[in-house]
C-alpha cells in the first residue's frame, strides 16, 4: 500500500506486481546503515514457508 505494506496469502505459483512508485530507491542515512548492522536477519526455509521440497 502507499502507507506501508500489505500481507496476502495465495496458492503457489503466484505472480506479484508492483506500481511504478515502488521503484524509487530510498537511500538510508549513515545512522540507519550502522543500526542495521546490529539487527538480526530472519531466515526462512521451505518448511517455514509451508512449502514441500518435492
Amino acid at each position: 500500500t502507499e502507507a506501508g505494506y500489505d500481507e496476502v496469502e495465495c496458492p503457489l505459483p503466484a505472480l506479484v506486481s508492483v506500481t511504478a512508485g515502488v521503484v524509487e530507491p530510498r537511500y538510508p542515512s549513515f545512522k540507519g546503515i550502522m543500526a542495521a548492522k546490529s539487527k538480526p536477519v530472519d531466515e526462512l526455509d521451505l518448511g517455514g514457508l509451508g512449502i514441500d521440497a518435492g
